[in-house]
């Protein structure tokens, strides 16, 4: 028994240990390949526009989301989209939009579908938002929750 005792040391330590969620490491690994960027550690929200979804409910959301503009911090805001002909012109002029040409957002596993929020800080992922937009904004609703320091 003693001679485990290391051992066991060593597996309580690496348990302890936080590692990156796998969300975190496919996102990272997206942003430093695909745009040669990396989770900052400032609380940053992306809104990602995918190729494959309801057109209308992507419409709507960023139309919403273009109406709102005096009321949110667009600075904290990055539009990923491998479409950019459907995001509004002063949605692109007021925030971080990075423009995926070859389309990996459409591929990568993050439940991504219509239009999905992700928050992240501390360069993690803190959670991910996949919104079937119907009759309100829901993203505007979750910045302006997590703004606050609820999270839903």
């Amino acid at each position: 028994m003693p001679a485990l005792k290391p051992y066991i040391l060593i597996l309580i330590f690496l348990a302890c240990t936080s590692k990156k969620s796998t969300e975190t490491v496919i996102f990272n690994t997206y942003l430093e390949k695909t745009f040669h960027q990396k989770i900052p550690s400032k609380t940053q929200y992306y809104l990602i526009v995918p190729k494959f979804g309801c057109s209308g409910c992507i419409y709507k959301s960023l139309l919403l989301l273009n109406d709102s503009l005096n009321k949110i911090d667009l600075k904290k805001f990055t539009i990923i989209s491998s479409i950019p002909e459907i995001i509004p012109k002063n949605l692109i002029d007021n925030t971080s939009f990075l423009y995926d040409k070859q389309g990996v957002i459409d591929k990568i596993n993050l439940n991504i579908s219509n239009v999905t929020f992700i928050v992240t800080s501390n360069e993690n992922v803190e959670y991910i938002y996949n919104s079937e937009l119907e009759h309100e904004n829901i993203l505007l609703k979750m910045y302006k929750n997590h703004a606050l320091g609820k999270v839903e």
